[in-house]
């Protein structure tokens, strides 16, 4: 429950109101968001003042070792708290799974994507093992079920190879004077400050791909890169990527990528695209209350 009668009454009011009124067309996609619709919750707006009796909430989450230890604990993928829940397994160095085929267990069915956490592949933590799930689940507000055994009894058992092993991975972004600040920003935020997996920021002056030899991932922020039209650079960058580093290019990076001769091939739709979201915002908005904005 959240109470508007207050100082900031009016701040309230913009996030939950459900029909935004805007006068100023500069706007992002998500402005006229309220709150629920954002997360998708049901919520209630009332105008009586309301005295709700003084109790504690349950917690979310009451996962706690059984007396037969379980052979696994289960976690479904839906959320950035199950991205800081694996974030912090890996940093422990537990070793997770997902799934990548739906499976029914107990009658329930968990769907791809479930992360499966099981004690055989964590022997190495003996007793350890339940106080670190749990107490992580309980960090992050997850929902863990506990299993008894590694058979299932619909698709893929636990140590089927559809059960894939997630790597921990060395993560690593450019930054400089010709690479977006926002677009690095953002990135640095989300991995420093929203899911706390720590990312490595190197400098794109004079970068050399040598400087990659422990790094898993690399993300190129938009921006310009003249490493990428450099024959000598972009090849050793294509032999780090043969030998199974990955690159997550975004906006620019990605065009330049594509004349570089990576083999990937960009069409302009870009005057149809325009046409296509046109007609789907219309029809969206035939049905919706509100002004259009």
């Amino acid at each position: 429950m959240i109470d508007a009668a207050q100082p900031r009454g009016n701040f309230i009011r913009v996030l939950f109101e459900p029909q935004s009124r805007l006068s100023d067309s500069v706007t992002y996609d998500i402005t006229a968001w309220a709150l629920p619709y954002v997360y998708g919750l049901t919520s209630y707006g009332v105008k009586q003042a309301l005295s709700p009796a003084a109790r504690q909430p349950p917690g979310l989450n009451a996962v706690t070792p059984p007396a037969g230890a379980a052979y696994a604990y289960l976690a479904t993928w839906n959320s950035v708290s199950d991205v800081k829940f694996l974030a912090a397994l890996l940093q422990k160095d537990v070793r997770v799974r997902y799934s990548q085929e739906s499976f029914t267990v107990n009658g329930k069915v968990y769907p791809a994507g479930t992360l499966v956490i099981t004690r055989s592949d964590n022997r190495e933590r003996n007793s350890a093992f339940d106080g670190i799930v749990t107490q992580l689940a309980s960090t992050y507000k997850i929902l863990l079920d506990k299993v008894p055994t590694g058979f299932v009894e619909k698709g893929a058992d636990f140590g089927s190879s559809k059960m894939r092993f997630i790597r921990k991975p060395t993560v690593a972004v450019l930054a400089g004077d010709e690479v977006s600040s926002l677009g690095m920003g953002e990135i640095w935020h989300f991995f420093e400050q929203q899911i706390d997996y720590p990312v490595t920021v190197i400098p794109s002056e004079g970068f050399n791909v040598a400087d990659l030899k422990d790094v898993d991932v690399l993300i190129l922020p938009d921006g310009s890169y003249p490493f990428l039209a450099a024959k000598e650079s972009a090849e050793r960058l294509r032999n780090w990527v043969t030998a199974g580093g990955k690159i997550v290019a975004l906006e620019g990076a990605v065009s330049q990528i594509a004349a570089a001769e990576w083999g990937i091939k960009l069409k302009k739709r870009r005057e149809k695209g325009r046409r296509r979201n046109k007609e789907e915002y219309l029809r969206a908005t035939e049905t919706l209350p509100g002004p259009r904005t």
